[in-house]
This record gives C-alpha cells, structure tokens and sequence, in this order.
C-alpha cells in the first residue's frame, strides 16, 4: 500500500533530527512549571502503590492498567516529583513525532513524513499531553507503531507478531484504543471486498499470508483483552457522567478540530483562525493525496486515511449519545491521520515550488509556537493550580481549623501537595445537595473546630445551588480566601448560635411567578442595587419544577434602561450545564445565579431588571403567569438598579 520512495536525501534527514530536537525542546520547556491537576495526581495515588493495588482501583479510574504499571517503575527510578513523572510523556512525545514521520514516509513518501512530524512537533494538542502524567501520550505512541505495524504489514512485509504484541499493549492502554483496531479491522475486511467482488488484486508477494496474519493478530489482541472487559464491565456500564446532555456531531467535530487543530488552552478567536488554516490544508490533502500515488492502489491510501480519521470519531459520538463522556483527547490517535493528510498538501506544494511548501509550513508552525507560547505563559489557560491551593492552606490555617472539600476525589491531587496536619474531609456525593443536605455536611464537619475552610472545585456538578457557599458566606464570617482560577478556598470563623453553627438557607419569597408549565420563580436576591461603571451586577433567581421537565431551558437577566434598552446581559443554561433543567428533581429549590457587567460609558440613572426563560435553539420564551394573571413573556424585578458617576 505505500507509495513513498525508498530514498531519502541527507537535507530530509537533517531536517527531521533537526524537528526530533525541536519536539524535545518543547515538550521539556517549563515542564514542572505547572501544578498536577487532577487526573495528574490519581496517576501518581495510583502508580506510588504496589502493582496489586492498581486493580483496587477500577470504580475510580477503569481504564487499562497498562499506563499505571509503566509509570510505577519510572516512579521507582526516577522518584515521585512533577519534573520525573511527566518526563515519561515528554519521552513518549518524542518518540510519536518519530513515528509520525516513519507513518508518513511509509505511506506517502519521506517528504510527507517529513511535514507531518513538523506539524506534530509543534502541534499543541499534542504539546499539552506530552507534558501530562497521564496515559494518553502511550496511547498515541502505540496506535502510531500498530498503524505502521499494519501498514508494512499490508504491504507484504513480516512481522506479526510485533503488530500483535503492539496492538496487545493499546488495548490494555486506554478503552478507546477499540477504534483503531475496529478500523484495522474494517478496513481489512473493505481490502479483502474490493480484491474479490471489484477485482482490486494486490500483487506483492505474501500479501495473501500477511492478510491472514493480520486477521489472527486481531482476534488475539481481542481475546487477551477480553477479561479486562469482563472484569470491569459493572463498573462500565454503571459509569455516570459529570455531564448530561447528549453531544451532537457539529458540536463534537469543531471541539475536536478546534482542540487538536490548537490545543485545549487557545484563545477561541485565535483557535479559529489556527484551525482554518489546518483545516484548509487537510482538505486539501485529502483531495491531493491520491496523486502522490505511484501505482493503481493509490485509493487505498485514502481509504486509509478517511477510515483512520472518521471512523473513531463516528465511535465516540455514538457512545456519547448513551453516556455522555466526550473529550477531545479520547480521540488521540487520529491526530497522526489528520496531519499525515495535511502534510500531503504541502508536499504537493513543494513539487510545484519548493518555497510554497515551506512557506505554508512556516505559517503553521508560526500558529502552534503561539498557542504553545499561550500554553506556557499564560495563566488563564493553565492547568487547575492544586498545588497554590494546598500552599495557601499551609500558610494560612490555624490549628484545630478543618479542611472540608466538595469534591471527594480531589484528595489524591490535594495531598500530593498537602503537607500540613489539618483534618480534611471529602465526603462522597450521590447527586446534588440540597440546602439541608448542604448544612448536614457544614455541621458534621465543624464539630469540635474553630474555622472552616472550603475548597472548592466542580461545584457545578455537586452543588448547583451553592448552598455549601452561600449557607457560611450568609451565618460565618470570612476571614481568608483565594481565587485559583477554577480552584476556589474560602475560610469561615464559625457563627455563635444556640440552635447550632449553620442553618438552611430559605428562598426570599418576594416573587412568585409561573413559567411555562411546570417552573416555578420562587424569589430573587440582588447583591448591589447601588453600582458604578464597570461594576458587576449579581442576581440569583430561586427557582423549582413542580413537575419532571424534559427540556433544558435557557434563562436571561438584562440590565435595561427605563425605555426597555439592553445595556447588560446574560443568557446562560438554567443553573448550569451539567445540572440543567431535564435533570432537576421536582419541589428542589435550586439558586440560580447571573453576572452583569455595567459597561464603562454607561449613563448615571436609574436602571430595570428583566429576565425571563426560553428554550434553544428556538429562542422560544414561556409564558409567564403571576397571581394577577398572564404578563407576557418576560418580567421585570420590583427592584432597581442606580448606577452612580465615579466622581460622585
């Protein structure tokens, strides 16, 4: 199947030593400049431990275990910091832009595998998880030596027993890895189809053998895996996503171009332009790549190609829509595929002018060093800083203080770092807390301390109503706290009170108003209704379904002027988007909470609140119901907003 030439010029040589040392230099830069989120350190909980324990851990993580055993002996020979550990997927880095090159060349010729390990090189998708103690840069690393194993193999080499032996150890690396060898799969049973009904003979020698080979090496990499599956098949099927709603494939496929096109930490305006310029270009590889083909199978290659791209991401996107458990990075090993293609365009233009070929390699390794630069330098795109968090608990905690977490599974990034005697507690949560189930916890956790500190992460998820906020932010005193982007800690002296530290927290019942059929406004709190220019305006709206909705609803709140002008906005899914409304329970009372920024050159004045509820994407409002009786579709708050001059 391949269509490269065997020789090689010293000038492509030098150049892929040359971006071999580039990919190394990147992947190593600032390389433990950034704390392990996470993911980061369950690998490390998990890999410190004895290889036996790897297996007590499947209701966490039911991944293979395959990373985890690796990253134990690195641990043990290495030791256990940021810099040692991550260096495995620096290493495993370099060694998939090689490869990369060896897919190209194998398939299209030296110069496509040339470009592609450039693209790679400075890819920062692929920039990013190499400097992650995570498995999926293992994942990419072996899905590239199956893909080349599987390549060679077609083409009438040996070595099955190293393709088997490989796709063995992809499988047991990640659950995804099913797609690349259901795409070998596939595409051998498409091979075998067209030689027989369309005539399609590939006349190398041992290609009949080989195909054979290929088939057994898959059943035997099928068969090995199977009592992994079988062992955590409960776990599996009774997994529970963090999100709810359902992906659709336009939303899926410009996360996956936008992510793999310029990285997980891009500015989205910045990404979009990135991804274009790919984009354009792998389109029109796709299209140039049968004309590098030197023989009649050049069709095989795009067959290769299309197959390779579309078909894992076609498998995801039929998983999600059962459980929602999409993100870009399961899809790894079709990064290879996509800039194999794109690398086939610019090969095409450097047969027409040397110059156009470099010159439009030049542009796109222009775009990844500045989404890589973003990635190193700025902190909004950073990974979550669990480590500032624990040093900040260090520094500023007391003794008899208590460390109290929403999210349970944090304890094993958090004491990673954690050096202090503090008690913590992580409670596990099954759903979402009420505003009792939230004081039960605040209380149990209190008794017998002086000061209470929060630390907060994914609150979303467990506490859309931020009662484990707002209830001591509403009866304590806060004393201490620190904003880490997603990370957030918050520290409470405790209120003095006969009937106990923390009680519920009741709705304001100062509106009452129906929407649609079945949600009910209970009431409404304004932090400020004195603001300046600039200032943030922050309304929680206190709401409850009388019944089970089966439609996510979208909620506004506008700032407007007395003649109905929007000066501010939000519009935002109801609560959040992993609680939306089709997950609420019936008689909960959730908060939901919007932030409006009062424009710098806003006139002084007296403003209106308005809000109200429609579904999307049809932009359709409820009708809205109050004692007096119908009022429309939006309703304005008895309260108003007065923004004041700065210099008054």
């Amino acid at each position: 199947m391949s269509m490269g030439n065997s020789k090689v010029s010293k000038n492509i040589v030098l150049a892929a030593y040359l971006t071999l040392l580039t990919s190394f230099i990147l992947r190593l830069f600032k390389l433990d400049a950034q704390s392990f989120w996470y993911d980061e350190g369950f690998s490390a909980f998990v890999a410190r431990g004895p290889l036996s324990g790897i297996y007590a851990y499947v209701s966490v993580d039911p991944h293979p275990p395959l990373y985890y055993v690796v990253l134990h002996f690195v641990m043990k020979a290495a030791g256990e910091g940021e810099f040692s550990l991550r260096f495995l997927s620096v290493a495993l880095g370099v060694l998939s832009t090689a490869l990369i090159y060896r897919l190209g060349a194998d398939l299209l010729g030296h110069r496509v595998g040339l470009y592609a390990a450039i693209l790679g090189a400075v890819n920062p998708f692929l920039l990013y998880y190499s400097q992650e103690t995570r498995g999926y840069m293992l994942l990419l690393t072996l899905s590239l030596l199956s893909n080349i194993l599987f390549v060679r193999m077609l083409n009438g080499k040996r070595g099955w027993p190293y393709y088997c032996i490989g796709t063995i150890l992809l499988l047991w690396t990640h659950y995804f890895a099913v797609f690349v060898v259901g795409f070998h799969a596939l595409f051998l049973a498409l091979v075998w189809a067209s030689n027989r009904v369309l005539s399609f003979t590939v006349k190398r020698p041992g290609y009949s053998q080989n195909m054979r080979q290929l088939l057994v090496s898959l059943v035997v990499a099928a068969v090995s895996y199977l009592p992994w599956v079988i062992y955590t098949w409960p776990v599996i099927t009774g997994y529970k996503a963090l999100a709810a709603t359902s992906v659709s494939f336009l939303s899926m496929a410009r996360s996956v171009l936008v992510d793999m096109g310029a990285g997980p930490n891009i500015p989205g305006s910045a990404a979009m332009v990135s991804v274009s310029t790919l984009g354009v270009i792998f389109a029109i590889g796709s299209v140039t790549t049968p004309w590098h083909a030197t023989h009649s199978k050049r069709w095989l290659i795009v067959g290769f190609l299309a197959l390779g791209f579309f078909l894992p991401i076609f498998g995801l996107f039929l998983i999600a829509q059962d459980r929602p458990t999409f993100h870009s990075r399961y899809l790894m090993p079709v990064v290879p595929i996509a800039l194999v293609a794109a690398a086939s365009a610019l090969a095409m233009a450097h047969r027409m002018k040397a110059f156009l070929g470099w010159g439009v390699t030049s542009i796109l390794v222009l775009g990844g060093l500045s989404a890589c630069m973003t990635y190193y330098f700025n902190p909004e795109y950073a990974r979550h800083d669990f480590r500032s968090a624990a040093l900040f608990l260090e520094e500023k905690s007391q003794e008899n203080d208590v460390l109290l977490f929403n999210a349970w599974y944090t304890r094993y990034v958090f004491d990673y770092y954690y050096r202090g005697q503090l008690p913590r507690q992580w409670p596990k949560l099954d759903g979402t807390l009420s505003s009792e189930q939230a004081t039960e916890l605040l209380n149990q956790a209190v008794r017998g301390h002086d000061r209470l500190w929060l630390v907060l992460w994914q609150d979303d998820v467990f506490d859309p109503g931020r009662y484990l906020i707002n209830i001591p932010e509403s009866q304590g005193r806060l004393v201490e706290q620190a904003w880490l982007g997603p990370i957030r800690v918050f520290g409470y002296e405790l209120p003095n009170d006969s009937t106990g530290p923390f009680r519920p927290v009741e709705p304001p019942l100062n509106l009452r108003a129906s929407f649609g059929e079945g949600l009910e406004l209970l009431g409404y709190t304004v932090d400020h209704l004195d603001v300046l220019p600039e200032d943030l305006v922050r309304v929680s709206l206190f709401w409850r379904g009388a019944r089970k909705l089966t439609e996510d609803y979208t909620g506004f709140v506008h700032l407007l002027t007395p003649g109905f002008k929007v000066v501010a906005q939000q519009d935002k899914p109801m609560i959040n988007s992993y609680y939306p409304t089709s997950r609420w329970i019936p008689q909960e009372v959730l908060r939901d909470e919007y932030t409006l920024r009062v424009p710098k050159d806003t006139p002084i004045g007296e403003y209106l609140l308005e809000i109200g509820v429609y579904s999307y994407p049809s932009f359709k409002r409820l009708d809205i119901y109050t004692a007096e009786g119908p009022v429309g579709d939006n309703i304005v708050l008895p309260s108003r907003i007065t923004i004041k001059s700065r210099d008054g």
